[in-house]
C-alpha cells in the first residue's frame, strides 16, 4: 500500500513537473533547446561553401535570422571592413530596419520586445547622431567647426545615454 502511495505521488510529481517545463521561463527554455537541436541536425546536413558568409554554425544562424526579419539579403560586398564611408554610412542611415527587425522577432507582450522598446529609442538617436556626423564629416564642402562641435558633442550625449558607464 506505501509502495502505491508512492508511485501515485511520483506519478503525481512528474505531471506538475511536465506541466511546469511547459510555461513561463523553462517552457521558453525548452522551445529554443528543441529548436536549436532540430536546427542543428540541419546545419550539420549544409554543405560548406568557400564564401564570405560566416562558416560557424551559430554565425550562419544569426546571418540568415537577420536576413529573414529584414526582409532581404545582406550584401557580401559591402560587409565588415570592406565598407566604404558611402557603404558606412549608407548602414548607419538603415539602422532603424535593423531595429524594426529586432522588435519584430518578439511578440508585443514578450519581456524581451518590452525591454528593446525602451532601449531601440536610444539607439536611434545615437544612430541619427552617428550620420549626421559621418555626413558632415564626409562632406566636401566647409564646415563651420562650431556647428562640428554640436554634432560630436550630441554624438557624444547619446552614446553615454544609449551605452552608460
Amino acid at each position: 500500500e506505501v509502495k502505491a502511495t508512492l508511485e501515485r505521488e511520483e506519478v503525481a510529481l512528474q505531471d506538475e513537473l511536465r506541466s511546469l517545463s511547459q510555461q513561463g521561463v523553462v517552457g521558453d527554455y525548452n522551445l529554443i533547446l528543441k529548436g536549436t537541436q532540430e536546427l542543428e541536425e540541419v546545419l550539420k546536413a549544409r554543405p560548406k561553401k568557400d564564401t564570405k558568409r560566416p562558416q560557424s554554425n551559430l554565425q550562419y544562424v544569426l546571418w540568415k535570422s537577420l536576413e529573414s526579419r529584414a526582409g532581404g539579403r545582406l550584401d557580401l560586398k559591402q560587409s565588415g571592413l570592406d565598407q566604404t564611408n558611402r557603404a558606412g554610412l549608407t548602414s548607419v542611415g538603415n539602422c532603424n530596419k535593423v531595429f524594426d527587425a529586432l522588435l519584430g522577432m518578439y511578440p508585443l507582450d514578450h519581456e524581451l520586445h518590452k525591454w528593446l522598446e525602451v532601449e531601440v529609442v536610444r539607439w536611434r538617436r545615437l544612430g541619427k547622431a552617428l550620420y549626421d556626423v559621418g555626413c558632415f564629416v564626409k562632406s566636401q564642402r566647409k564646415r563651420c567647426p562650431v556647428v562640428f562641435d554640436d554634432k560630436l558633442l550630441r554624438l557624444w550625449c547619446w552614446w553615454e545615454d544609449a551605452f552608460p558607464g
